[in-house]
């Protein structure tokens, strides 16, 4: 993990040195299968509400609503695939390509409806109704959001992405990109998370993208393409947690948004050095 972003920090400077030069070619960025200059910033915007994200992830997908009452409320996290700052942003090289092809991180392939909480709604703990910040760690938390998971086969989306966790080595075809490649036994334990992943997968692909793609005339699509690719495997992994088809949470593997999803999952049962951080740490 520490390699990977070592390695993508590096990528960044010598892509700020190549500041005025095309992402691609590394040259003027003229003529480009176009008649004008093209826009090569590295600036990324995170806009939520242009996912149109939907509940396709949950149970019962055409009736499922945003619950204000009941003693178990939630409502929808608009969650990007590709998270916009915290991995593709990270990227500077793989930003300005997509800058300059018009690629928009919030695009519709890339988002997926998620359930979630807000301040303003409360749970039962004893007699009293609590925020769910305000309810006991990890006990009141995890019971309402295993109780929501179990209810509606979606991934709970409270806390940050950027936990670490152990996944079995059979895992090691989903996420051996980043490096980790190493041969041993099936459930030798790794660490990973859900940002570091895709940050692997994000940094093969611009490393992948040939230099004379700027001067191909469908190089917007086929860019647009290989993102949509990664992001249509992330919603696909995300998709099982829900059950249909004799899925299984555990098959979203290696893919879970909050540390909750992850230990509902029950992929760490068996491993015995199984790091779960949510145990000490609030979320």
């Amino acid at each position: 993990m520490t390699e990977l972003l070592e390695a993508v920090a590096a990528a960044n400077i010598v892509d700020l040195d190549k500041d005025d030069q095309c992402p691609f070619c590394h040259e003027e960025p003229k003529g480009h299968a176009t008649d004008k200059p093209e826009k090569v910033d590295d600036k990324v915007t995170s806009k939520p509400g242009d996912l149109g994200c939907d509940t396709s992830s949950w149970r019962n997908a055409g009736t499922t609503k945003r619950r204000k009452g009941g003693s178990l409320p939630y409502t929808l996290a608009r969650h990007h695939l590709i998270s916009a700052m915290q991995c593709y942003a990270r990227i500077r090289q793989l930003v300005r390509m997509g800058n300059m092809v018009g690629y928009d991180i919030n695009n519709t392939n890339n988002g997926i409806g998620l359930p979630t909480t807000h301040w303003r709604l409360k749970y039962p703990e004893g007699a009293e109704t609590k925020k769910y910040g305000d309810l006991d760690d990890p006990g009141g938390k995890r019971k309402v959001a295993f109780a929501l998971m179990e209810e509606l086969g979606g991934q709970w989306h409270v806390g940050h992405h950027a936990f670490d966790v152990v996944v079995p080595k059979t895992d090691a075809d989903s996420w051996k990109e980043g490096g980790m490649d190493e041969q041993g036994e099936d459930d030798y334990p790794h660490e990973t998370s859900y940002d570091v992943l895709i940050i692997a997968r994000l940094f093969q692909l611009v490393k992948s993208i040939p230099r004379t793609l700027c001067e191909a005339p469908k190089r917007d699509e086929n860019f647009k393409a290989d993102m949509d690719a990664i992001s249509a495997e992330i919603k696909d992994h995300l998709e099982k947690f829900n059950g249909k088809g004799g899925a299984r949470p555990a098959d979203s593997s290696p893919f879970f948004v909050s540390m909750r999803a992850y230990e509902y999952s029950g992929i760490a049962d068996d491993l015995p050095n199984a790091d779960l951080p949510s145990n000490n740490v609030s979320r």
